[in-house]
């Protein structure tokens, strides 16, 4: 009897989650992006360091995050050139621009602006990077999926193209990731703005600090329910996470949500897997246009109702052996 309510109350949740368009799929690592363009320097290892920015109608913010990148990464090529890496965490850097269907000239613009870059260097000092083009539109899910397993560096960090993290915090995360001593291998990180909380609150509406709240509170349930421990990440959405690469395989091979609630699966599913998560303050700000609304927090509660029952009685099934 109880089984059977269980199965009714999933296809009650899964028949709202359709008729509101949330993306999923019921079996992990489905096809991935119609088409990838790749660009690479020739250095005969893989990248230590690959970026996967995943993007939708990002013509106007890109550019400033494409900046930043070349930025860190001529920092890095200068500490080369000098013989040392100084304060320099990476060998090399790999960027991914994955373009879920874009609307504007967001392709154009990023292959445009890294094109003239890498026209002013040499072929051994060229940028390297790829172009992931999704077709139809998948979610910001799907696309950080698609460019994480397309993925080469050893490390591989997921960020907003809207540049809203300083890019060089990705040391940041990096440092806390290499055990010092005894200290126990970190095989994610996350970037957070818990730290900035109290001033955001300051700024924010009422009516957005209740939705805030309610959505924390939903995703404790989610991962309570689904991992029977309480989620010690308090911004599961900060979108500057950065991963080890044989554990990042075992989260997106086995990932299933393709819209706006991907961050809390992945930190649900290296629950799953035992994977130590650490949380780590990063230096961020408020890039106006950002793309979720109302209706894209709703979503995002609707998926995480889903997660709290299709992992718990196995309708989504973890594959481990990946």
């Amino acid at each position: 009897m109880l089984i059977a309510l269980c199965v009714c109350v999933v296809c009650i949740v899964v028949a709202i989650a359709r008729h509101f368009g949330l993306k999923y799929h019921t079996t992990p690592a489905s096809a991935l992006a119609s088409k990838t363009l790749r660009k690479f320097r020739n250095f005969g290892t893989a990248p230590t360091l690959s970026v996967v920015i995943p993007c939708y109608n990002e013509e106007d913010r890109l550019p400033l995050m494409l900046k930043d990148c070349v930025a860190y990464i001529s920092k890095l090529d200068a500490a080369r050139r000098a013989g040392g890496g100084g304060s320099c965490a990476f060998r090399d850097v790999e960027l991914v621009i994955v373009d879920d269907c874009s609307k504007d000239k967001t392709i154009n613009v990023a292959t445009k602006y890294l094109d003239e870059v890498n026209s002013k260097r040499t072929a051994s000092e060229a940028i390297l990077f790829s172009i992931v083009r999704v077709n139809p539109n998948r979610g910001k899910g799907y696309a950080v999926r698609v460019g994480s397993l397309a993925a080469s560096g050893d490390l591989v960090l997921m960020a907003d193209g809207d540049n809203a993290t300083q890019f060089s915090d990705v040391e940041r995360l990096a440092a806390r990731m290499t055990p010092g001593g005894k200290g126990k291998t970190v095989h994610v990180a996350v970037g957070s703005r818990a730290h900035l909380e109290k001033d955001s609150v300051a700024t924010r509406t009422f009516f957005r600090t209740v939705l805030m709240k309610i959505f924390h509170l939903v995703v404790n349930v989610t991962y309570t329910a689904t991992t029977w421990k309480w989620c010690h990440i308090r911004d599961t959405q900060c979108g500057f996470k950065l991963f080890r690469r044989a554990e990042l395989e075992k989260i997106f091979l086995n990932s299933r949500i393709e819209r706006w609630a991907f961050d809390v699966e992945i930190l649900l599913l290296a629950s799953l897997f035992n994977l130590r998560v650490i949380e780590v303050p990063v230096t961020w700000q408020e890039i106006p246009g950002s793309k979720v609304n109302f209706k894209g927090m709703a979503q995002m509660g609707l998926e995480c109702l889903l997660m709290c029952f299709v992992y718990p009685l196995g309708f989504w099934r973890i594959y481990r052996n990946v």
